[in-house]
């Protein structure tokens, strides 16, 4: 048998959490991860901002914390925000819509690793996750 796959690697069927919803109270936060399969992730990760204090014309950079790729989102910022980050498809939403940022959609190799967390408010409350179909070489 031979199989072809338009993009060079097999996919799982479904996606599997990578990060279940975890709380943010501090400016600088990495929650760690371990990735599946055996070719590097592209996750969706969504933030939560469920409460927030000194967020106008704050940012917020997510990275892969150890090649420190990752993008930063400046706007005002207001409780109940949503970010969703889809580094697969190369998309990033606030409130459903399309929002502008500077750098690259983080990526993350096979094995332990962390999402990062940067933020310049003076207080938040934020639940982040992620979630991602394992893909195979």
């Amino acid at each position: 048998m031979e199989f072809l796959s338009p993009d060079g690697m097999g996919w799982d069927l479904s996606s599997t959490a990578l990060l279940t919803p975890t709380g943010i109270s501090t400016a600088t936060s990495t929650l760690l991860i371990t990735v599946g399969g055996s070719y590097q992730s592209e996750p969706l990760i969504i933030a939560t901002i469920n409460t927030v204090t000194g967020g106008t014309g704050g940012s917020i950079t997510v990275s892969n914390n150890v090649t420190l790729r990752g993008l930063t989102i400046t706007r005002t910022w207001a409780n109940g925000d949503v970010i969703e980050i889809d580094s697969s498809r190369k998309t990033l939403y606030v409130n459903d819509l399309p929002t502008e940022f500077i750098g690259q959609f983080p990526k993350w190799d096979v094995g332990p690793g962390g999402i990062g967390w940067l933020d310049d408010f003076t207080t938040r409350d934020v639940t982040l996750q992620a979630s991602h179909t394992q893909r195979w070489l």
